[in-house]
């Protein structure tokens, strides 16, 4: 879903803000803080990201970008203590993207359920 202003994809947030609202439902709070997370982690300033869990309340997030399939790339976003996951699809390459902020085992991860994905696809079109 691209912004009409400026031609970008909008943040993880506002997307699944606007999708909640827009079905007259609204997230946990948990999520709705995680959304925020995952915003600044793509789209922000990295230094300013507060990784405190909104789940458990530790400060243990850690994040891993991911590759998809270009042009859509991914993010973990995983608490340390708590054991929490989320992972988000990106339809484009976020701004705060860097090769050394993927981590193997996440890539791996990806790169699992892509290829499942498509096996299944294939398997549907048969």
């Amino acid at each position: 879903m691209k912004s009409e202003e400026n031609g970008t994809e909008p943040s993880p947030a506002r997307t699944a803000s606007c999708k909640a609202t827009g079905g007259g439902m609204s997230l946990p709070m948990e999520k709705g803080e995680m959304l925020k997370i995952a915003s600044v982690i793509t789209h922000g300033n990295l230094t300013e990201a507060d990784l405190t869990c909104p789940y458990c309340q530790k400060g243990s997030l850690i994040f891993s970008f991911t590759v998809i399939d270009p042009p859509r790339y991914g993010l973990f976003i995983v608490c340390q203590y708590c054991r929490r996951v989320e992972h988000f699809s990106l339809g484009e390459k976020p701004p705060n993207f860097r090769e050394e902020l993927v981590v193997e085992e996440f890539q791996r991860l990806e790169d699992e359920a892509h290829l499942q994905a498509l096996m299944k696809l294939r398997t549907l079109k048969k």
